[in-house]
């Protein structure tokens, strides 16, 4: 068995016939692939012949200052994680002394290594080396190695969050079980072999814990769009195999844009066609990565992918947005949440311990909760605007009294209740103030006021005048409705400015007499809910959940539209 060399060029050691020649390859595109295919050359020969040791020139390019020699010795550690042809002892030969290469090498931390050698560019000595080859120990322990060791980030990079990309890429797709198109790359790599080295990896076997969707059974489509500079390399196909669990969620990427070249007003245009594309088919969520264009690695703030924000807020009220990135600082969060944004998720960084599995839930469950707010405030959003424009429609069978007391109200009202609703997901009483917001918009239609004619007659019964100018006895229908489900008065006596007893009526009475005398259809059961409702949330009643509160809300909307389209 001989020693093994490798080397770049021809000199007088690969002219020797005691060793192995292990000429570095140079056909990789890269240095780590050049090293990989030496790697693999050393390992044949050590499989097929065996090997006593390697030496290593510390030159291995044209620039005698990279030093590349050392970086191949760490590679054949880490690579092998010190078993095999990585326990050989390694010689690195120079003309560099140790003071001289501890200064130019990044790398220099392999000679502080057990079973590494600095020799001299001497025949004589790596003879007298090789003929004593037997007293000098291989490396024992893996971990003394690492212990000794840093390898530093690569410098061909725009920066570290480049490398969290990538190395989120690998771990999720691991933990997914799909090949991803970064997988080579990072296996070849000798920074992030070395990571992998300390931290252990997502593995094959790991089950992820898909939330579940309320709405699986519908046939409705929840698109999910994808807007991240990287979604060709990778990211997108990573998306669409998390989202394949469920049948009715689509997810695409953004087409016919180029991030490394074209400018922001492109990509601001390419977002609005896209959002627009399918009138009847809407994105639901979109998923955002904050750097998206070549500019954005020069700055620290005032990213492209928040003028994004805006439009897509401005496009559409009621789409979601979740963002997705490997920068933590805490200004770029606080943005987020500033405008609404649904979910701040960064990905996930070298120096997490197998927190894949995490990440991807927490991706997952937000994302699901997003579509469900995004499909609920897109019918919100819906309602708002066949509100105002029946409001703002002079041919509407609404009175134009009603109408000019009511517009500037309504629009107060829906203006209040937008902001309650976007906000709710931090504080669900949220929720709770913009269901009363909307109870108050059903309160304009049967408010005293000169134009509006509800009297009590007889201290017990209900009239309110129809559009016909006639007196409608509203009493009998109402207590009959009322009794069904809820004992009680719908007059109640209040104390007067005079501090004498007045006569009032419960807001489900006036709205119920505005109902019976004035329209057509006639929701006294409806109306009663969500009366029930508004009462619980005001007197601290019974708890409605979320879901519920949501549903009760578009059915208290529905409701004054049919008031609007009936009056």
């Amino acid at each position: 068995m001989k020693p093994a060399l490798i080397y770049y060029k021809e000199n007088v050691f690969s002219q020797l016939d005691y060793f192995q020649n292990i000429r570095l390859a140079t056909s990789g595109h890269t240095v780590d692939e050049r090293f990989y295919l030496t790697f693999n050359d050393l390992s044949e020969s050590y499989n097929k012949e065996g090997i006593t040791a390697i030496f290593i020139m510390n030159t291995l390019s044209d620039n005698a200052i990279e030093l590349q020699g050392l970086q191949m010795a760490h590679y054949i550690r880490i690579i092998t994680r010190g078993e095999g042809v990585g326990k050989l002892p390694i010689f690195l030969i120079g003309s560099e002394n140790i003071t001289e290469l501890l200064r130019l090498s990044d790398y220099s931390s392999i000679l502080q290594t057990p079973a590494v050698e600095l020799l001299p560019y001497s025949k004589e000595k790596v003879k007298n080396v090789i003929d004593n080859i037997h007293a000098y120990k291989h490396l024992e322990n893996y971990e003394a190695y690492l212990k000794k060791t840093h390898i530093p980030q690569p410098n061909n990079y725009l920066s570290h969050h480049s490398i969290t990309s990538e190395w989120s890429l690998y771990q999720w797709s691991k933990c997914l079980n799909i090949k991803s198109a970064i997988e080579n790359h990072i296996e070849m790599n000798l920074y992030y072999r070395y990571v992998t080295s300390q931290h252990p990896e997502c593995g094959d076997k790991v089950t992820i814990d898909y939330p579940p969707y309320p709405s699986e059974s519908e046939s409705e489509k929840k698109r999910i769009l994808i807007i991240d500079d990287e979604a060709d390399k990778g990211w997108g196909e990573l998306y669409k195999a998390l989202f394949s669990h469920y049948s009715n969620i689509e997810v695409n990427t953004l087409k016919g844009f180029d991030y490394a070249s074209d400018t922001k007003e492109a990509l601001l245009q390419k977002v609005k066609e896209t959002i627009k594309e399918k009138k009847f088919e809407p994105y639901h969520l979109v998923l955002l990565d904050i750097r998206l264009l070549q500019n954005d690695f020069k700055k620290k703030t005032d990213f492209s992918s928040f003028d994004v924000i805006n439009m897509l807020q401005t496009l559409d009220k009621g789409i979601q947005i979740i963002i997705v990135t490997a920068s933590n600082k805490a200004w770029n969060l606080q943005y987020a949440l500033n405008r609404n944004v649904f979910a701040y998720i960064t990905k996930e960084s070298i120096f997490d311990k197998s927190r894949s599995k995490e990440k991807l839930e927490e991706l997952l469950k937000q994302s699901v909760d997003a579509i469900s707010k995004s499909r609920f405030l897109k019918k919100v959003a819906e309602n708002e605007k066949k509100i105002l424009d029946r409001l703002n429609d002079k041919t509407s069978t609404i009175s134009v009294p009603i109408r000019k007391r009511m517009l500037h109200n309504i629009k107060e009202q829906i203006e209040i209740a937008w902001i309650m609703l976007t906000n709710y997901r931090f504080d669900e009483r949220y929720l709770r103030y913009a269901y009363l917001s909307y109870y108050q918009i059903l309160e304009l239609f049967a408010e005293p006021s000169p134009d509006m004619y509800i009297k009590i007659k007889n201290k017990k019964d209900i009239y309110c005048e129809d559009i016909n100018g006639n007196d409608i006895n509203c009493s009998e229908k109402l207590k009959m409705i009322y009794d069904k489900t809820w004992k009680g008065n719908l007059i109640q006596q209040t104390q007067g400015t005079h501090k004498e007893k007045e006569l009032e009526l419960t807001p489900y009475a006036r709205i119920g007499s505005w109902m019976f005398a004035r329209t057509t259809n006639r929701h006294f059961m409806t109306l009663l809910e969500l009366n029930s409702t508004r009462n619980n949330n005001t007197h601290g009643g019974s708890s409605t959940s979320n879901i519920d509160l949501e549903k009760r809300l578009l059915k208290m909307m529905a409701l004054i539209i049919d008031f609007m389209d009936n009056a």
